[in-house]
């Protein structure tokens, strides 16, 4: 409107100067224009505020009945009716408006070329205080103490209470040019949790998780051929189940129950799950149909009200999950069924898995969940946790937790006959044959000089640690963590063979195994079947 507008940044006030003369009456008509809004002119439909802001991030608040809008290309917050869906105010606040979140009455906006978070107070409709960061946030979380964000080089706390920041470190290395990836990340107050994942366009993309009383990070498992989370979802919490990307985890264990669903899940209740592509029964995972239209950005509120925020069309529009179930496409038995009451949405029953000899045992969960994904079983109905553990054992133990008993390929040259002895003290007839030749091809096991296996020899821990980085080095080479020193501590180390020692260091450095008593490796003794159990749930935590 040929006009300049000066911000006082000291007195939080803003104001305008005309560029060019006014003409007769344009004052007039100007002022009346803003009126009700912050130096802007209201639009008359939410259609045009898609197409003026680009990507839309949208907030619903419920209580007042309204929807906040911000773009990342924007400087304005907007304040829509989430009944009518008309603008209702806006405000400048600045460049960059990367990110919102609603909490307890408080709206935190992300403004980036402020370094700062803006707080808009729902009840006053008018911004409360601004908080100053070091770094441009670019995705923010909050709780009653915390507001965590992503900068563009850093991911970081900011304490509401004491004005202090303090930074993340992921996986024993500090996110600096990495940070860049993160595409999203919530705070699972229930747990403590801290939850981001990354791009898929980045090889290291993942889904990780800080405990937030300590601040250490919780190891999760992997999926896909490649051994990479590529998940780009909202996540939802639904009792112990953890729903992130197109995957169902336990949270007890963080083991993957379910990945049946296609697309990211962006909702869920008790009833229905609803990915950007399709829908599905909660509790059964059965699927119900497809979305007639790929959605992007959804956000509800607790009246059952569904907001949809179209990027590409640049639109926002009111629904139901009702109306989304009867619009769905290519409906599937499962639903019919269900519309007319003759499906039973239930849990598929889980059998949980233990064994008579490890109640009070140290590695109790660590086994169960070993024995759940049959990474681990029992003899009899006893697991024998003591006992100690062989070379052919342990290697079946790291081919059936990096899921490699499926390479169809080795098995398929097993049965057609065409493989290479490789060691003459393995025959076609041991139970260990298969998981031997799988090992061997992807150089898990090498043997000895005199090119044999021992598949019967009690392993030592030596052994073991040099097995593990290799399965470690299959599956994710790149998270492999070296320090020479990490054997210092330890008085023993000297009898360490040499041709273990590097792998034993970043076996200790990474944390899958720990020395015993009188700060010992013990390179040399025999480790047991529960021994076992424990550092391949570590190593599981590392793909």
């Amino acid at each position: 409107n040929n006009n300049v507008i000066m911000f006082n940044k000291e007195s939080n006030t803003m104001k305008r100067f005309a560029l060019l003369p006014m003409l007769e009456g344009f004052e007039e008509a100007y002022n009346e224009s803003v009126k009700n809004t912050d130096y802007s002119i209201p639009r008359g439909s939410v259609e045009d505020l898609g197409r003026i802001m680009g990507n839309i991030n949208i907030a619903v608040d419920g209580k007042n009945d309204l929807i906040y809008a911000i773009s990342p290309g924007g400087n304005k917050l907007q304040v829509i009716g989430a009944k009518d869906l008309k603008l209702k105010k806006e405000l400048i606040l600045g460049q960059g408006l990367a990110d919102l979140k609603l909490y307890k009455d408080k709206l935190y906006i992300a403004v980036q070329h402020t370094n700062s978070i803006a707080v808009f107070d729902t009840a006053s409709q008018s911004i409360s205080q601004s908080y100053a960061l070091t770094d441009s946030p670019q995705l923010i979380e909050v709780d009653d103490q915390y507001i965590y964000y992503k900068g563009s080089t850093k991911m970081a706390s900011y304490n509401l209470t004491t004005k202090e920041e303090a930074d993340f470190a992921f996986y024993n290395f500090k996110w600096d040019w990495n940070v860049y990836h993160v595409e999203r990340f919530f705070v699972d107050s229930e747990n403590n949790i801290l939850y981001g994942d990354t791009k898929e366009s980045d090889p290291r993309e993942g889904l990780y998780a800080i405990d937030l009383s300590d601040r250490n990070p919780i190891m999760l498992p992997t999926e896909n051929s490649n051994n990479i989370v590529k998940f780009n979802g909202v996540t939802v919490f639904e009792g112990n189940e953890l729903l992130y990307g197109a995957t169902s985890y336990d949270r007890s264990n963080y083991m993957k129950v379910n990945n049946v669903f296609k697309g990211a899940i962006l909702y869920a209740d008790d009833k229905y799950i609803i990915t950007n592509i399709e829908m599905y029964l909660r509790k059964s995972h059965e699927k119900l149909g497809e979305l007639p239209e790929f959605l992007e950005n959804l956000k509800f509120d607790e009246k059952g009200n569904f907001y949809i925020a179209n990027n590409r069309e640049h639109y926002i529009k009111k629904t139901t999950v009702e109306n989304v179930l009867l619009n769905l496409k290519n409906k599937t038995a499962a639903y019919e069924a269900y519309k007319k009451g003759e499906y039973v949405d239930a849990p598929k029953p889980v059998v949980k898995i233990t064994f008579d000899d490890i109640g009070n045992h140290w590695a109790k969960a660590e086994i169960e969940a070993l024995a759940e994904i049959k990474v681990v079983k029992g003899i009899g109905d006893s697991f024998a946790p003591e006992k100690h553990i062989t070379r052919a054992e342990y290697v079946m133990m790291l081919i059936r937790a990096m899921e490699l008993e499926k390479l169809m390929d080795i098995k398929g040259d097993i049965e057609a006959g065409a493989f290479v002895d490789y060691f003459t003290d393995v025959k076609r007839s041991d139970w260990y044959f298969e998981s031997t030749v799988i090992a061997r091809r992807i150089g898990l096991v090498m043997g000895n000089e005199k090119v044999q296996y021992l598949p019967n020899k009690l392993i030592t821990r030596e052994e073991m640690a040099v097995m593990t980085l290799r399965a470690m080095a299959y599956k994710r080479s790149d998270k492999i963590i070296r320090d020479h020193n990490a054997l210092n501590s330890y008085n023993d180390r000297d009898k360490i063979s040499s041709w273990a020692r590097i792998d034993s260091a970043s076996a200790v450095k990474m944390g899958l195994i720990t020395g015993k008593p009188g700060m010992l490796f013990a390179p040399g003794d025999k480790t047991t079947r529960a021994e076992a159990a424990v550092i391949v749930k570590r190593l599981m935590g590392r793909f």
